[in-house]
């Protein structure tokens, strides 16, 4: 139309619909969520079959254990392998979406050639690759929360998406156990690859901060809900060396202290994955579907157990959550050695595997703090070093756990294995009194002694004041001018205004008799 002008494109391009959701909190945390629980249960679904998978192929039942650890093994292998490089080439990006949808569709490929294929090393070779797919949700997704939730709810947001480990581990066996005796071979693997397009479809639904950045001056009527993260919290890529960053992570005792921590729960977790359903068939008889089912009841308290973690470790910070965790673990370890009641087996494992998912929401925690207070290292370096100890640690456990199983004859090598369990937990007790959390606990113990005012001193120096400037201000309390000296507090200085107030009113009297402030008349 004439005198009509055509708006200008917005240089943003198209506004995304459902931003107000999309990219908000509560939305990633909870595809975060789906991610691991979705990448736990296309792992663990298979962990109560594998025995009779490689019985039905021919292999000897004095060796099961072992191949089992050795297809785990190779998991935990692909993800020592991937991790690094993800972690290196993402700390110099900022995008996470579609680095997670490539990890998920390559885990979907290698689900599908563990499926078809019988040699034992094509089954370990599918399972490397699976492990290198899972890197990329156990590096990415976390950095993905950290960088997008508010900072004072991180520990309760990390605490919700490890829960997604509890409900993979959860459902993946009881789910492959059902499906392999009903359906057979392919069964729970086709259930897997279903699960992860609804995977898929959340991870495309993700806007991630810098998206919603750039809507954040929308009218009023179009607020958006996500909240802004202040760009400190998006931490930049790093410039630092690989030598540097491992001089910066393992420099800081808190964040070794976490490390020590996963290393602890990714043993104990894999050295039990490949002896419990050999323990179970063993001891009480039991098949592939009845493995799947005490699975079940093992792993449903962790769901609770993850975020409830979360909560304290934000409330009360994590030097409080981790050490009680870690010694109320060891006795449930312990009573897992007696054989006389099933039913009280199965509540052993409940509270043990409960309590030691709990202490991994924390640790996420830690770590997310150190990535904050060390310059130059990033969400990505620390969770890519999480990554790699948690690996680490599952490949030694699932040797260890099934080369003892199979060579301590009448149950010994489960013993052995229970034994250990609850030393490592024991071992874990000092480091986590002494470096874990804000204030760890051996640091409050020893400031019970102290003065409240050299307490109060040293607050005041970690919040970045010096003790110069600490003077300045409590000097300014006690001296200045206001009306007055004023030495010890405001009584002269009350003192000083009190003069003033009545020099002024005099004056004005003298100015209504005509007396100027000589005492001459006008």
């Amino acid at each position: 139309m004439p005198g009509s002008s055509t708006p200008p494109p917005d240089p943003r391009g198209k506004r995304p619909w459902g931003l107000s959701w999309r990219g908000s909190p509560w939305f990633i945390t909870s595809v975060v969520t789906l991610g691991i629980a979705v990448d736990l249960c296309s792992y663990s679904i298979v962990v109560p079959i594998l025995p009779f998978r490689l019985s039905s192929l021919g292999y000897a039942d004095d060796r099961l254990s072992s191949l089992v650890s050795y297809t785990l093994l190779s998991y935990s292998l692909g993800l020592v392998v991937a991790t690094p490089p993800i972690a290196y080439f993402s700390a110099r990006v900022t995008g996470r979406k579609n680095p997670l949808i490539l990890g998920l569709l390559v885990l979907i490929a290698s689900q599908l050639m563990f499926m078809f294929v019988e040699p034992f090393w094509a089954l370990c070779v599918a399972r490397v690759i699976q492990g290198g797919a899972s890197a990329v949700v156990w590096v990415l997704a976390l950095v993905l929360v950290c960088e997008s939730v508010p900072e004072e709810i991180i520990g309760q947001q990390l605490g919700i998406a490890m829960a997604g480990t509890s409900i993979g581990l959860a459902c993946g066996p009881p789910l492959g156990g059902v499906l392999y005796e009903r359906l057979g071979w392919h069964a729970p693997i086709i259930f897997s690859i279903i699960v992860a397009v609804f995977d898929l479809i959340g991870r495309l639904l993700i806007l991630e901060t810098s998206t919603v950045k750039l809507w954040a001056d929308e009218k009023p009527s179009e607020t958006i809900s996500a909240p802004i993260i202040d760009s400190d919290r998006t931490l930049p890529p790093s410039t630092l060396s690989v030598w540097e960053l491992l001089k910066a992570l393992l420099g800081s005792p808190r964040g070794l202290t976490a490390y020590g921590m996963t290393f602890v729960y990714g043993f104990i977790y894999s050295s039990m994955e490949p002896t419990l359903t050999l323990r179970l068939r063993d001891v009480w008889g039991k098949n592939a579907l009845e493995v799947g089912v005490i699975y079940i009841a093992a792993i449903v308290p962790t769901f609770f157990g993850s975020p409830l973690a979360g909560w304290m470790s934000d409330r009360y910070g994590t030097e409080t959550t981790v050490f009680p965790l870690l010694l109320f673990s060891i006795p449930w370890y312990l009573l897992l050695i007696l054989k006389q009641s099933l039913a009280g087996f199965i509540a052993y494992l409940a509270i043990s595997s409960g309590v030691l998912a709990m202490i991994v929401a924390p640790i996420s925690a830690d770590l997310a703090a150190v990535a904050q207070s060390t310059p130059g290292v990033g969400y990505t370096h620390v969770y890519g070093s999480f990554n790699i100890a948690f690996s680490v640690a599952s490949a030694v456990g699932t040797l260890v756990g099934g080369q003892l199983y199979d060579h301590l004859s009448n149950g010994l090598g489960w013993t052995v294995c229970c034994i250990l369990w609850a030393a490592l937990s024991l071992l874990s007790i000092p480091p986590s009194i002494a470096f874990v959390g804000e204030r760890p606990l051996l640091r409050r113990w020893l400031d019970r002694g102290k003065p409240a005012s050299e307490e109060e001193e040293e607050a005041k120096v970690e919040e970045g004041h010096s003790a110069e400037e600490h003077d300045l201000e409590e000097e300014e309390k006690t001296v200045g001018v206001e009306g007055g000296e004023r030495v010890g507090g405001d009584e002269k200085g009350m003192v000083g205004r009190e003069r003033e107030q009545e020099a002024e009113r005099t004056t004005i009297e003298l100015d209504k008799l005509g007396v100027r402030e000589e005492g001459k008349p006008i």
